[in-house]
């Protein structure tokens, strides 16, 4: 059951109408009624970097309208947190998990009703339909990325939990759950086959073990973790390279790099 909306978001005494489409197994917000309340200015520029399991494009009277999943409405929301230091997107993205939860819950009720009331073809219908999306939304599912999570914002020895994971939306919640005065601080997106994500994130946790506080922990500020990560993932994609002599090009170049920066 697909739903087209529009639902009005309030901060400052200024009413924000939200469009939100998407039916029982997933929710799309319109990007540009996003970027307007979180005060982005060029939206495309933004999520260029995202992949499709974050956005989609629809085609409304003749024009190709973007949305974001609720996987790309965590992510905007999130770097809009990081890169704008403002409290509207954490407030944006509260109201909008309300919404989708209160949009499921009405939905879920409706399509008990017509399960009762529609034909058994139409049911059979709507059973392929569901299939079709829960497929979607197990491709979503599927991507893999490394979390930098503070445990605890009021403590000024930042400690930071590293690690991998492939379930974004949930990973998430769950830190919230367990830190209460913990704050997602970056999220980076494996973009390299990875067979065993285990043994990945074992491989972090080696290169920062110096910093380790305790199992999963570090005690290491932010920015200093985030380079030592975005390193080590532009070392893997370079090793991923199917050309060896663009390869060993790369590696060169880090190389030399590297060896100015020590001997400086």
């Amino acid at each position: 059951m697909d739903i087209s909306i529009t639902k009005i978001f309030k901060i400052n005494n200024i009413n924000h109408e939200v469009t939100i489409k998407g039916g029982f197994v997933g929710f799309l917000f319109k990007a540009s009624d996003v970027a307007e309340i979180l005060k982005i200015q060029n939206m495309n520029s933004f999520i260029e970097e995202f992949n499709d399991c974050t956005k989609v494009y629809l085609s409304i009277n003749n024009q190709k309208i973007c949305f974001l999943t609720e996987m790309g409405l965590h992510f905007v929301t999130y770097k809009a947190e990081l890169e704008e230091e403002t409290k509207i997107a954490e407030i944006f993205r509260e109201w909008a998990c309300k919404i989708i939860k209160d949009l499921r819950q009405k939905l879920g009720n409706q399509i008990k009703k017509n399960f009762i009331e529609e034909n058994i073809n139409k049911e059979l219908e709507e059973k392929r339909e569901i299939k079709e999306l829960n497929k979607k939304i197990e491709t979503i599912n599927k991507i893999k990325f490394i979390y930098i999570y503070n445990i605890d914002i009021t403590d000024t020895n930042t400690k930071l939990m590293i690690g991998c994971s492939q379930n974004f939306i949930n990973t998430i919640q769950n830190l919230k759950e367990t830190y209460e005065n913990g704050k997602i601080e970056s999220i980076v997106e494996i973009d390299i086959d990875i067979n065993d994500l285990e043994k990945f994130e074992e491989q972090i946790h080696y290169i920062l073990d110096n910093y380790l506080y305790e199992t999963n922990i570090f005690e290491i500020n932010v920015l200093e973790a985030t380079l030592i990560i975005a390193d080590f993932m532009r070392i893997l994609r370079i090793i991923n390279i199917p050309d060896k002599e663009e390869r060993i090009f790369k590696l060169t170049q880090i190389h030399e790099i590297n060896e100015k920066i020590l001997n400086n």
